[in-house]
């Protein structure tokens, strides 16, 4: 083969010479991947199609050295979690420009043109939150180019979404900013104006026809005549591209600033995940679009020159959000591998011709082998009478309506758990866990890690809200501070690297000035893919190598301290993400047909392999001894086809035979980690990354009833757990779907609306409701909308789409709640409630762009979902009701 790749590269370069692309066109480089490429050969590829512009989301030092020494025109991108803090403090912009900036500039150094402060911080989803930060962040990040000798040469913007102006006609030519930015808006267009910038904007063509039923899929591309066009005085727009920029046009001349130049920050089209995200509608809309950009011609408001344009994106990125859509992981216009997935002739002239590849590039081997060790799961504890020792549970409470705090405690006391741990600290919940021999392990936010890392002061203040607050004779029994929650995932793209182990030295030193610091220990929950197994073989393990300096000082620190090593693992996961993974590898019932063969030891379950890759680890970071804790560890029972409640009873079972041996794994045969099982209860307003069955975790439903029988004590009598006691719960009633209704048509949408303000994920293919017909499905999210809204009588109307009943309608394995009375709960943790109590190993953004790596907030409405809930869903029912 090499000789034919040799003859088959020398032939491209003699006859397909180095690309001419359009004028001004670029292109977003962005990886959150679970196997991004090597940057150097990024880097080639974009000389080798001759793309001149690339747009990073954030600056990352190998990528910035590929990029070192080429014309490549760079702009370099900082994250919205970073604006508070540049927007505060000046010398935390010159350190930025300082690491960022000035250290990669030089004769050979990155040819840097632009700096983009913040990523669509406008957004609604995100309630304000950035509005008053964005600006100031980005004068003091001008302000430090300046003082650095280079603020003439890079500009400063920031990337705004299309939804930051309006249009009230529909036609671009009236087009203004939003009445609720106007301030915000003038600001940052006088500075860009002062200093010569451009307005960046992402502008989506696919999410119209996506989002909007009935939306002219001509008018998304290019290729449209009059038919779909949209006449503005005259002027006929034929593409919704054309129509969004003049509508910015527009804006910018009301606004008195009519000679700011612009830039398309985003826009592109995915290849899979849905109906129209096709690699046939991607060739469509680009080769599209680069004739346009070809023609050297503007929009009707300014006919000069068209905006630069950075497609969106580079590479396909396997673990970015799924919101609002499935698509999320496939915008690249090359596979994750680098490899072209169409022609396309980036010169705009249509030729039909591939894109330019790496030479000698050998595609990934298939990533499935990998994960199933990276990605494996544990559950683990010592043998007991009643519930097998070392068995700990994680209480979550991202719940519309959370079980009275004092009603879950005696649900652990009543099972017998003796162990628990909390996300944060929470006032109500750590008193009602006062006087109780409970054992607790309390959780820090990452977002606190910065403060907690650089102010010795936070952590005393920290510890004495927190702990010492709580403990005496009836106080709360510490046993652990877990600062952070998964700090080292790739997709927070090094964020909590260097601040986790500082933020963990100075809790331990904050409880050791309290004097309770040789009873309470400091540890950090990492997932499973901090180690990995070259050869996928558990005694081979090792730390990733670009953690091997941070790993080696944290495993210093707990074992100076005599702390264990909490590590997050999920088999449910390797089955849901890798088709084809043996599914009886994920359970403990495994014969040899699906074992791992590792030097004649036989690995029968996926989760013990990851235990020992980790202790192989260890010992090759000669750490040996240091104790392991298997943080998280679960089945979810509803939201995917493998998400039942018959294989969580199957897992449990298992994973509680396997502790109640009091057997360790292979490579530790003494003892089994303690093992905290993931999670008490059901939380309906958790995230959805990874997927629908976030929601359901839970052993107990969110009403505190257990969903199948589970003997903790691992001797596998079909015994029920004991549920909440004293629940309350609003009438019987439920809100069902009113056939009678006139307005039938307009049922798909009201359904959707419904999906998209509450609780759905039941309905997806697979779930307990799904299959069950129309009149299901809106009986479904009608009642979950009802429910969630506290039964308010206007919240089952529906224009008359919805009713109120007091029989039953649940069906079979489709159960409908009735939702019940909560308290208001109250925290005194200087450290806020973590957005989801379960790190996913996916980054999360409430836009459909991808380098926002904290995760989603909850709309201001508690019972809001993200975007995606129940796209797929009302696609599905869309077709059944046509």
């Amino acid at each position: 083969m090499l000789g034919a790749q040799v003859f088959l590269w020398a032939y491209i370069l003699i006859f397909f010479p180095a690309s001419v692309v359009a004028q001004g066109l670029g292109v977003n480089w962005g990886v959150i991947a679970s196997h991004p490429l090597d940057p150097k050969i990024v880097v080639n590829m974009l000389k080798d199609n001759g793309i001149k512009k690339v747009k990073l989301f954030h600056a990352q030092h190998d990528i910035l050295t590929a990029l070192s020494g080429t014309d490549i025109e760079v702009m370099v991108g900082i994250p919205n979690h970073s604006l508070e803090s540049l927007s505060e403090k000046y010398s935390v912009a010159q350190a930025w420009v300082k690491a960022n900036i000035t250290a990669y500039m030089g004769k050979k150094g990155v040819n840097f043109k632009y700096v983009a402060v913040g990523n669509e911080p406008f957004l609604a989803a995100y309630n304000g939150t950035y509005n008053n930060l964005t600006l100031p962040a980005m004068k003091n990040i001008l302000k430090a180019l300046n003082e650095a000798g280079v603020g003439k040469d890079i500009k400063v913007s920031t990337p705004l979404n299309g939804d930051v102006y309006i249009t009230p006609t529909y036609k671009p030519s009236d087009g203004i900013f939003r009445h609720d930015l106007a301030d915000i808006m003038n600001g940052i267009c006088e500075f860009l104006h002062k200093n010569n910038a451009a307005f960046i904007v992402n502008i989506y063509p696919f999410l119209n026809l996506y989002q909007n039923p009935g939306f002219p899929e001509p008018y998304a591309f290019f290729d449209n005549d009059d038919s779909n066009s949209m006449d503005d005085h005259g002027v006929k727009y034929r593409s919704v591209l054309d129509a969004n920029i003049d509508t910015l046009v527009a804006a910018l001349k009301v606004a008195n600033f009519s000679d700011i130049p612009i830039i398309v920050g985003e826009v592109g089209w995915p290849t899979d995940g849905n109906i129209y995200a096709t690699t046939k509608n991607a060739k469509k809309f680009y080769n599209g679009l680069l004739k346009r950009m070809a023609k050297n011609e503007g929009t009707p408001l300014r006919p000069k020159r068209y905006p630069d344009v950075y497609m969106f994106s580079l590479l396909d990125e396997d673990l970015k959000s799924i919101d609002p859509g499935m698509f999320e992981r496939h915008w690249g216009i090359f596979s994750f591998d680098g490899q072209p997935k169409f022609p396309m002739d980036l010169s705009g002239k249509g030729q039909n011709k591939s894109l330019v590849v790496e030479p000698f590039f050998e595609p990934a081997p298939t990533m499935l082998g990998a994960q199933v060790f990276l990605w494996a799961y544990i559950l683990i504890f010592f043998p007991a009478s009643v519930v097998a020792q070392g068995l700990g549970v994680n209480w979550g409470v991202i719940a519309s309506h959370p079980l009275d705090p004092k009603i879950v405690v005696n649900m652990l006391k009543d099972n017998g758990i003796k162990k628990v741990k909390l996300f944060h600290a929470q006032h109500d919940i750590l008193t009602a866990l006062s006087g109780t021999d409970i054992e607790v392990m309390v959780g820090i936010p990452n977002h606190s890690l910065e403060s907690l890392s650089e102010k010795y002061s936070v952590a005393q203040a920290w510890v004495k809200a927190n702990i010492t607050a709580y403990m005496g004779k009836k106080g709360v029994n510490f046993k652990y501070v877990a600062v952070g929650n998964e700090p080292f995932l790739a997709a927070y793209n090094g964020t909590y690297n260097n601040l986790t182990l500082p933020a963990m030295k100075n809790i331990l030193k904050a409880l050791n000035e309290a004097g309770v610091g040789k009873d309470i220990k400091v540890s950090t929950p990492l997932n499973g893919d901090v180690y990995i197994t070259p050869t996928y073989k558990p005694s081979d393990g090792i730390f990733r190598h670009d953690l091997a300096d941070i790993m080696n000082g944290i495993c210093e620190f707990l074992h100076k301290n005599n702390a264990a090593f909490i590590v997050n693992i999920y088999p449910f996961l390797n089955l849901y993400q890798n088709p084809g993974f043996p599914e009886p590898y994920a359970f403990f019932d495994n014969d040899d047909s699906n074992s791992m063969d590792d030097h004649g030891v036989k690995y029968r379950s996926v989760l013990d392999a990851n235990i020992d890759t980790l202790v192989a680890a260890l010992k090759v970071a000669n750490f040996s001894d240091i104790p392991i804790i298997v943080g998280e560890v679960g089945w979810p029972t509803d939201g995917n086809i493998y998400a039942t409640t018959k294989n969580a009873k199957k897992f449990y079972n298992g994973l509680l035979k396997r502790m109640a041996k009091n057997e360790g794994t292979p490579l530790r045969p003494k003892q089994y980690p303690d093992v905290y099982m993931f999670s008490l209860l059901d939380e309906d307003l958790k995230s959805i990354d990874p997927g629908m069955f976030e929601r359901h975790w839970g052993i107990f439903s969110f009403d505190g009833q257990p969903k199948f029988p589970m003997d903790l004590s691992g001797k596998g009598q079909n015994k029920s757990l004991v549920g909440g006691k004293n629940v309350k719960y609003m009438e019987k009633q439920w809100c069902v779907y009113n056939k009678d209704a006139s307005n039938q048509k307009d049922l798909p949408v009201k359904v959707a609306w419904a999906c998209n303000n509450t609780d759905c994920t039941t309905l997806v293919p697979g779930a307990s409701c799904s299959g069950m017909g129309i009149d299901m499905n809106a009986s479904v999210a009608f009642n979950m909308y009802y429910q969630m809204a506290n039964q308010t009588k206007g919240a089952c109307d529906f224009e008359g789409l919805a009713k109120i009943v007091k029989r039953d309608p649940s069906n079979g394995t489709c159960r409908f709640p009735i939702m019940i009375k909560t308290i208001q709960t109250t925290s005194n943790s200087s450290a806020s409630a973590p957005k989801s109590s379960r790190s996913s190993t996916y980054s999360s953004s409430t836009s459909h762009s991808p380098f926002e790596t904290h995760s989603p907030s909850p709309s201001s409405s508690p019972f809001h979902s993200p975007l995606l809930i129940f796209q797929i869903f009302v696609g599905i029912f869309t077709i059944w009701f046509v």
